[in-house]
Order: C-alpha cells, then structure tokens, then sequence
C-alpha cells in the first residue's frame, strides 16, 4: 500500500469517525450518523489482509471513542492524571469492539458471498454482547445518536435500543450499495422506504396515547445517591423509599 492510498484511507476513517462522534454529542446533528459510516465502509470493503484490517479498525474506533467519551478526562471525582488514564483506558477497551465488528464480517465475507448484507448484524450483535458483564459500557452504542428524534425513538419500545442501532447501519450500507450499484434505483426506493417507516409506525406509536387525557401526575426526580450506596444491593428498597419520599413532596 503506497503512502497516497495509506493517507486517503486514514482521512476517509477520521472523518467517518469524526461525524460519528459528532452525531453522538447533544447538538441535534443526530442525522450524521445515517451516512458518516459510509467512509469506513468503502475502506473495509477495500482491506485485503487482517493486519490492514486491524489497523483501520482500531484507528476509527479509537477516534470515535474518544470522541465520545472524552468528557471523561474532565472528571472532577478523581485527579486530573487519573481521570486522562481512566479515559485511555476506556478507549483502548472500546476500540476491541470495532475490531471485532470488522474481523467477523471480513471473515464471514472472506469469498465476497455476503457482501454488506450481514455488517448490521454483526455489529448489533457485538454491541449487544458487550452491554453484558463487569465491562459493559453501553454509552457509545449508535442508537444513542438517535435521542433527538421523538417519533423515531418510539419503536425501541419493541426493538430496543439494538433495534434503532441496526437501523442506523443499515442506511449506512443502503447509501454505500446505491451508489456502487448499477441498480441504484432499486436501492434507492428500498432506502427511502427503510428511512420512512419508522418515523411513520414512532408517530402511530406516540399517538397511541394522548397525554392531555393522562389524570395522574407526573414527577421527574433526579437521584442524589452516594456512589457507594448506590451499588450496595442490600440499600436498594432504602433507596427507593427516599426517591418515593422526594417524589411526593411535588
């Protein structure tokens, strides 16, 4: 690989990263997500060897990471060392994940049988087993780029989280396949229809129940829990009962 086609591809993925971590941060651009893994894409597709593979895998992931999770670097918890190095570490944990999401796709996709068909798949299924154990760490899922969206957000009620997550990718693939395609059209109309659909059944989903006819009153409390307390189990009914107590003052 000469040095043009190295820094083409490592531009393509910090961009692609970039977008992501952008549409990940509370400024309404949760729209960048639907295309900013475009540039990842055409490198994967273009990767022909594991160490390149593991290289541009780690590279977006690191970014998108730390794009996400810098704020933990700011913790005012702990020192300022510690907080940078909880930070790294944090990240260099998180980048196994697009890692693994790259190797199992380009393995499966080893004959180019299965194309892109199968990259929401796999990448919902590691988020999904990640979310699990003592290094769960849900927080830079791509659902959660998806907040600002009322009527969207409405189908996780039967999806979940993974549900939305896998809508997101699979535009992402859409996009790519339509423009790489000779029957773009196609692609093209099964895209605005995947894009369409779940804002129409979130819209049914939150007209179901108009919230002017709701009689009972509804309080929004914020926890105020030592840390500690917070995960002792054997507190959890004397946390519930300030919460219940703090709610009925309003």
């Amino acid at each position: 690989m000469n040095s043009q086609i190295l820094n083409n591809k490592i531009f393509l993925i910090f961009i692609s990263s970039l977008l992501m971590g952008v549409a990940q941060q509370p400024l309404g651009l949760g729209y960048l997500a639907w295309f900013s893994l475009i540039p990842f894409i055409h490198v994967l597709v273009s990767i022909n060897n594991y160490k390149h593979l593991i290289i541009f895998s780690f590279i977006w992931g690191f970014l998108y990471s730390i794009s996400t999770v810098f704020w933990l670097a700011f913790n005012i918890g702990t020192s300022n060392v510690a907080a940078f190095i909880s930070m790294i570490l944090t990240v260099l944990i998180l980048c196994t994940n697009t890692i693994l999401i790259s190797l199992v796709w380009y393995r499966i996709n080893f004959k180019k049988k299965y194309d892109l068909l199968l990259l929401p798949i796999i990448w919902v299924s590691i988020e999904y087993v990640r979310s699990y154990g003592i290094l769960g760490f849900p927080w830079i899922d791509v659902a959660n780029t998806q907040t600002d969206f009322l009527y969207l957000i409405q189908n996780a009620e039967f999806v979940g989280i993974y549900g939305i997550s896998f809508w997101v990718i699979s535009i992402n693939v859409l996009i790519y396949k339509s423009i790489n395609s000779i029957n773009y059209k196609k692609n093209l109309i099964f895209l605005l229809i995947t894009i369409t659909l779940p804002f129409v059944s979130g819209y049914y989903l939150f007209n179901r129940i108009q919230l002017s006819e709701l009689n009972n009153k509804i309080t929004i409390i914020q926890p105020n829990i030592n840390l500690i307390n917070k995960r002792d189990y054997s507190k959890r009914l004397e946390n519930l009962k300030s919460l219940i107590q703090v709610s009925k003052k309003h």
